[in-house]
């Protein structure tokens, strides 16, 4: 008689076993890999997707362990049951600067991803702009005389929490360097002897780093002008674009 019994038990014991088979924890698959740095205003994505069965949940928490609440689309979460986490915030503001942790979560345990720093920082203020001195001129292009000492400007002020400001300088696109021009002071380019080769778009570009965020530097373009030398200051290639 037991052995009638278990046989005619084996399918539904058989059945369990394989419902019990597929029930697994969730393992963290896509994780935040560096803080992030933003301006206010900035849409930033946090991902956090996880494996399991059945479909893990997620949730947020702040540094804290304060939950991050959803508010409707300004801070929002991807449909339940995808596997996907990922924290979009669409406008970023200041309130929201602070470490972030995920967790996923189902009926067979959880697991929780790396932290991951947020900081969103007010823009910085633009006290010079290249093109203010060529702000008068007729065509916009700063023209110097051959040999002349040109200082171009590009000042800003420090963002709150800001713990690094760094001016570089570009001319067409590439990278100007320390050898010439040369940078001084608050970000202003001083070519010390004007020549034909100095001719071109040069573009004022501020990063921006923060203490306890790492990552790469904020970058923020500031503005740019056209430099003419003496009487060869005919229209750039790129002043007509």
């Amino acid at each position: 008689f037991v052995f009638l019994l278990l046989f005619l038990l084996q399918p539904l014991l058989s059945s369990r076993h394989l419902f019990l088979s597929l029930v697994t924890p969730p393992t963290i698959t896509t994780e935040p890999t560096s803080d992030l740095l933003v301006f206010v205003g900035v849409a930033v994505s946090l991902p956090c997707t996880a494996s399991g069965f059945p479909p893990p949940a997620f949730t947020w928490a702040r540094g804290d362990g304060t939950p991050v609440e959803l508010q409707n689309s300004r801070i929002s979460l991807p449909a339940e049951g995808s596997g996907d986490g990922t924290l979009t915030i669409s406008g970023a503001a200041v309130a929201d600067s602070s470490p972030y942790q995920c967790t996923a979560t189902n009926s067979a345990g959880f697991d929780t991803s790396s932290t991951v720093q947020l900081r969103v920082l007010v823009g910085s203020t633009v006290r010079n702009r290249p093109g203010d001195l060529a702000a008068a001129s007729h065509d916009g292009v700063l023209t110097a005389d051959h040999g002349a000492r040109l200082s171009v400007p590009c000042n800003v002020t420090r963002p709150e929490d800001a713990t690094t400001v760094v001016y570089q300088w570009y001319r067409d696109g590439t990278t100007v360097g320390t050898v010439r021009p040369d940078m001084y002071g608050a970000g202003s380019l001083v070519l010390e002897s004007v020549d034909v080769g100095d001719r071109g778009r040069y573009t004022c570009v501020v990063e921006i780093s923060a203490t306890g965020v790492g990552g790469q530097p904020l970058e923020e373009e500031i503005g740019s002008v056209i430099i003419g030398v003496g009487g060869m200051s005919c229209p750039h290639p790129n002043q007509m674009e």
